[in-house]
């Protein structure tokens, strides 16, 4: 059985439903919202990506990779391979830093022009590749970051089940007007797993322990 097929058995079962009630094309909504629910909540390694695109000389404006969530930073190749990091800036500073835009040099800024496009300043003097670190939409194109039909694999699925089912009990109680207190239950096992898996994501996998050290928690003595 398909880690969806898993997946959508047990909400029914749970839910004392049957696919008539939660079809196909109900249970992958339902599943697609948790999802988002949870990229949007959770800074998740899985979903972090590194696109190649490109600065044109004499073009300030530069197209942000499809399916892109959240990003994270840019950085520019010179021709010696060296990299530099561009710096985030309101939209007004960039446009008032470069509002001659005929006029050229290394580009230093960077600021959102709208949804897929980026405004960068000063406009760039030469051709330059970009370096475009993201949070990537759960999405069919993207292996493992959509659990649906289609794609009946994922990460999530793979290696944070309880909090992709929670997840999904909380949107499933939501679309069927379940019972309140239902919700509540599993809005709180959500948010208890979501814990979990951000204290592994965000903070032991982005620790080492050379240099921070072995965690520690610390203990409550009791006095004697």
């Amino acid at each position: 059985m398909s880690e969806y097929s898993d997946l959508r058995t047990k909400v029914i079962d749970f839910l004392e439903s049957n696919t008539t009630v939660i079809s196909t094309t109900v249970f992958d909504y339902i599943l697609t919202n948790a999802q988002f629910k949870i990229a949007r909540e959770l800074d998740l390694n899985f979903l972090r990506k590194v696109e190649e695109s490109k600065l044109t000389s004499t073009n300030p404006y530069v197209n942000l990779p499809m399916n892109m969530l959240v990003l994270r930073s840019i950085q520019y190749l010179d021709d010696s391979k060296n990299r530099t990091f561009l710096e985030p800036k309101e939209v007004t500073y960039v446009i008032e830093y470069g509002k001659n835009r005929t006029s050229t040099a290394e580009p230093k800024y960077y600021a959102h022009w709208n949804e897929d496009t980026l405004l960068v300043s000063p406009t760039p003097n030469s051709d330059y590749v970009i370096e475009v670190h993201y949070t990537v939409k759960p999405n069919a194109d993207d292996a493992h970051t959509l659990l649906n039909n289609s794609n009946p694999y994922s990460w999530m699925a793979k290696n944070a089940p309880e909090v992709l089912f929670n997840a999904t009990m909380v949107e499933a109680l939501d679309y069927l007007k379940g019972p309140i207190d239902m919700r509540q239950i599993y809005e709180q096992k959500y948010t208890s797993s979501a814990q979990g898996l951000s204290i592994e994501q965000q903070g032991r996998n982005r620790r080492d322990e050379f240099k921070h050290g072995i965690a520690r928690t610390p203990l409550q003595a009791k006095k004697p």
